[in-house]
């Protein structure tokens, strides 16, 4: 999951925005909270939404932990 969550930010940076890794997990919380945008991601699945935004932040903290080494 974490490395999908990775592609995802790969792929805003490459086709949209700079997104460094605490902006995505920024956007994660974001969508979760727009009811119009969990509300696209929740049709896909029930529990998608909560389940991205956790990868997202696992990768946030991965990235963070690495960058400390």
């Amino acid at each position: 999951a974490m490395g999908l969550a990775e592609e995802h930010r790969s792929g805003l940076r490459r086709w949209f925005f700079d997104c460094p890794p605490e902006a995505h997990a920024a956007f994660a919380d974001m969508f979760e909270a727009d009811e119009r945008m969990r509300a696209s991601s929740e049709d896909v699945a029930p529990g998608l939404t909560d389940y991205l935004r956790h990868a997202i932040h696992a990768n946030t903290a991965r990235l963070g932990r690495a960058s400390q080494s």
